[in-house]
């Protein structure tokens, strides 16, 4: 089930407001599968990420996790057409259109940023190193991307997760017990386990 929230003032994906169809409301869907079916006809944009990754234990050396996808794509949808989604924990982030189009917003694959494919935008996650250096994860790409976890010692900060603004990425995990954030930082060295995938929809005209 979608919950949804006014785009004004949008600064992360926090859920607010009540559903509505108005240009500017943005609908969240959580980790599973959901037929989104559009309640009036028009332009509506998607906006995905794919889970981050969880980190790797290189014997002594740990690495943090890598961050997912994320693809924007815009589309006219008729009246009461259905989408296909699909959010991501362990798997892609995925979107099927009538017409066959898909969308994915990859996971990560432990230190391998999640491919992007599909859409208007397609920004990779950000991958990790494969040992564990004890430096911070970095950032994700793009104007709204999440930041890096710090790392410590041999053991590495999870990676930030791509967006572009107004939207934001989720940030890696950091080896101080801080957890990565949704959508799709990369979890931290020790302790860590990646962020979950999202999508948002709003119509835009």
């Amino acid at each position: 089930m979608a919950v949804s929230q006014s785009l004004r003032g949008f600064i992360g994906q926090n859920i607010s407001g009540r559903r509505s169809t108005r240009p500017g409301v943005v609908l969240q869907f959580p980790v599973g599968s959901h037929d989104f079916m559009a309640p009036v006809a028009g332009t509506w944009k998607f906006v995905m990420w794919g889970p981050g990754g969880d980190p790797v234990n290189n014997g002594s050396n740990l690495s943090g996790g890598a961050s997912g996808g994320y693809v924007e794509y815009k589309k006219f949808l008729d009246k009461n057409q259905i989408v296909k989604l699909v959010v991501g924990r362990d798997t892609n982030t995925t979107a099927v259109f009538p017409d066959g189009k898909l969308l994915s917003a990859g996971a990560a694959s432990a230190n391998i940023g999640g491919v992007a494919t599909g859409g208007d935008v397609n920004l990779n996650g950000t991958s990790t190193p494969a040992i564990g250096t004890g430096l911070s994860g970095p950032a994700g790409q793009g104007s709204g991307a999440g930041l890096g976890g710090t790392g410590s010692s041999a053991a590495d900060g999870g990676a930030g997760a791509p967006a572009l603004l107004p939207y934001r990425g989720g940030t890696g995990g950091s080896i101080s017990s801080a957890l990565a954030t949704a959508p799709g930082g990369g979890g931290a060295a020790i302790g860590g386990h990646g962020a979950n995938g999202m999508i948002l929809v709003l119509l835009v005209s």
